[in-house]
């Protein structure tokens, strides 16, 4: 499926704040118990920069930008739990190669639940339909589906990167690869580093019309 940069940042966005679930505050919804990859709490804060490019008939254009995410707060879900509110505020440049520039930003709103067996995923707090993204407690090798009949499958690929970014230096990172058997250039990493969250992600995409490339790694963070 031919996905423009923007479409791309999009999945990015949703594939990051689905990992931002982790953790535990007595304020709010259980988190996984003993997990400490993204601690919980109103008003934490993550601030990350982007950069990629897209290539279609040959040409290439280079984007770069921020994603600003933030807990808003916790909220009730019809089906009867709490979840954490994040917002996102994604803004990116785009620089095609016969010149000039122009910027895209979006703002969203996701719903997260988690507790010591998985994360999920909602779009809304009254459909109780949701997405699986993470399954825990997280251990190299197990793998998860999205959906029941999904073909996107996620890994956890190692608990010990190191990975260094704006934001310093972080070792003892989990590394989660997300793929599609059914698409073989679609992949997504992501590294999350116990006490901080996510630190890096990158997304690749590529089909018969296009491709595309987009890292997006942190620069900083402030939690409570």
């Amino acid at each position: 499926m031919k996905k423009n940069v923007f479409v791309v940042l999009c999945a990015i966005v949703a594939s990051a704040l689905i990992l931002l679930a982790c953790g535990e505050d007595s304020t709010g919804p259980s988190g996984p118990q003993g997990d400490d990859w993204m601690p919980l709490a109103i008003g934490n804060h993550w601030q990350s920069v982007i950069e990629g490019y897209l290539t279609a008939a040959g040409d290439t254009t280079d984007v770069d930008g921020t994603i600003d995410r933030q807990v808003m707060g916790i909220v009730s879900h019809d089906q009867g739990f709490d979840v954490w509110e994040f917002r996102t505020i994604s803004s990116m440049t785009f620089y095609p190669p016969q010149g000039g520039s122009y910027s895209l930003s979006e703002t969203t709103l996701v719903y997260l639940y988690a507790d010591s067996l998985e994360v999920r995923i909602y779009e809304d707090t009254l459909t109780a339909d949701f997405e699986l993204v993470l399954d825990l407690p997280l251990e190299v090798g197990n793998t998860w589906y999205s959906y029941p009949d999904s073909s996107w499958i996620s890994e956890v690929i190692s608990l010990t990167a190191s990975v260094t970014v704006p934001a310093g230096s972080f070792t003892g990172c989990a590394h989660i690869e997300g793929s599609d058997p059914a698409q073989p250039g679609d992949t997504y990493n992501s590294y999350l580093c116990r006490g901080v969250g996510i630190v890096k992600e990158v997304v690749d995409e590529d089909d018969v019309l296009a491709d595309s490339h987009v890292e997006m790694e942190l620069e900083s963070y402030d939690l409570n």
